[in-house]
């Protein structure tokens, strides 16, 4: 090949590092998360800006060897040929990477078992549950139903991999069964609604941060809370998880383990859940929406919804790292629902990601006390009377209170732990164990109750209407 020849070949690809790069960097900031990402963290700060880099890498090389090798015609020729060469591997890992992550949120790794999930609902007093399962060769799967009053009713998957099954028009707080075919029989109990005469109290159970798949996450504590609450299925009435579920969303192993690991409870125990900042990482969100969202909806914006209990409601909130993935849209859609509810009712906002907060710094960066969420988010809790903010985010357990308006950290499923260095104004009370927050729901009280790993109460508060 002349020289004119491979001096073509070359700028081609000199000119295409930087391009290939650059189109990286688009499509990486285009994701949900990734601004969270880059500013809160130090590391994956680092390792994102020297992928980036990459482009440069070659044509600043060649640059060099152009301004002080050209007198040396064979050093010069051997410089240009490794800068060449360089830039093809540049291209070369840059497209690998960008492969592999895109790739990620499409790929399944198995058959995950069913979880039983609330439906969203504005209004009803006895909101539906959806049956979610999920199966990766194609096949169809009945569903049978039934009550001491009410004879089986079959329902038939419309999905050949995501099977969903509606239980509506539930009567309250009666206990149902329901089979999938070929498996056991499992019961579970509708949920109550506290504004009916003789009503037994509603008790919710919140905790977040499992970080499924990481190797740091302490699996033992973990397995101490689910055979507590599966020992006490028949009190639980409502169970949140408060983002973080897996600790790589993009990887569906992840979920694969997070999802057995949580079915033999949440397959009798009503869930709700919000996303966390792992959780949606380089479109993990779509792995979240295939398996906790009860309607099968796949856009971001179907991340936060509204579920109803009589007169208990949750707005669930795509609260990330911040407000950095809050679109104008989802603000919008709060102050709609906040200002919809009775003021006699109960509002309880859940989101991963903390407003008011003890914390300490985390690569470098204050976590606690949230800026941009307090300035964003806090004058619509406090102007709508919100009663209960719920969030994980930072691995302890804490109760505050800001401006009439209480706030739980509980991001303590499983996760390490954070140590506490700063304590927060509106602190009322803060502990770096793990554990959960149990909530007992009637017209007029709310009884905020923090227990440990295994099962120690460490800490109680009371709401009233």
């Amino acid at each position: 090949m002349s020289n004119t020849r491979w001096n073509r070949f070359w700028t081609v690809f000199l000119i295409l590092n930087p391009i290939v790069s650059f189109g990286f960097g688009l499509w990486f900031f285009s994701l949900p998360a990734s601004f969270g990402w880059v500013r809160w963290d130090s590391y994956y700060r680092f390792l994102i800006g020297m992928v980036l880099s990459l482009g440069l890498w070659a044509p600043a090389l060649w640059v060099i060897g152009r301004m002080f090798l050209y007198r040396f015609k064979r050093i010069g020729k051997i410089w240009k040929i490794g800068v060449g060469l360089l830039s093809i591997v540049i291209i070369a890992a840059t497209l690998g990477i960008w492969g592999y992550l895109f790739a990620q949120p499409m790929i399944k790794s198995g058959d995950k078992p069913p979880l039983l999930l609330v439906s969203s609902s504005a209004g009803s007093s006895v909101p539906d549950l959806t049956l979610a399962a999920w199966n990766k060769t194609s096949r169809t799967i009945t569903a049978a139903l039934s009550s001491e009053a009410e004879p089986a009713k079959k329902i038939v998957s419309d999905s050949p991999h995501a099977h969903r099954f509606r239980f509506s028009e539930l009567q309250p707080d009666r206990v149902y069964t329901y089979q999938l075919d070929g498996q056991p029989a499992v019961s579970f109990r509708s949920l109550p609604d506290i504004s009916v005469e003789g009503s037994n109290p509603f008790r919710t159970v919140f905790s977040g941060d499992a970080h499924y798949g990481s190797s740091k996450r302490l699996a033992e504590k973990t397995q101490r809370m689910m055979d507590q609450w599966i020992s006490q299925k028949d009190e639980i009435d409502l169970f949140c998880l408060v983002g973080d579920i897996t600790e790589m969303g993009f990887l569906d192993s992840d979920w694969q383990i997070a999802i057995d690991a949580l079915s033999p409870v949440f397959s009798q125990i009503p869930l709700i859940a919000v996303p966390g900042n792992h959780d949606a990482l380089f479109k993990g969100y779509r792995h979240y929406l295939d398996y906790l969202h009860p309607e099968g909806l796949t856009g971001f914006e179907d991340l936060y919804r509204r579920v109803d209990v009589g007169p208990v409601h949750f707005l669930l909130l795509s609260a990330l790292w911040g407000t950095e993935d809050i679109s104008r849209n989802q603000i919008a859609w709060l102050e709609t629902q906040l200002a919809s509810i009775p003021e006699d009712h109960w509002k309880v906002v859940v989101a991963h990601c903390y407003s008011y907060a003890s914390g300490s710094l985390f690569t470098g960066e204050p976590w606690y006390d949230h800026p941009d969420m307090i300035r964003e988010l806090t004058p619509l809790f406090e102007k709508y009377r919100v009663d209960l903010v719920v969030s994980g985010h930072n691995h302890h357990m804490e109760a505050l209170e800001h401006a009439g308006v209480a706030y739980a950290i509980i991001g303590t499923m499983g996760a390490a732990l954070d140590k506490i260095t700063y304590d927060s104004p509106a602190s009322l009370w803060s502990r770096d164990t793990h554990g959960w927050l149990d909530v007992t729901w009637t017209e007029h009280e709310a009884s905020l109750r923090f227990f440990q790993w295994d099962g120690a109460l460490l800490f109680a508060h009371a709401l009233r209407k």
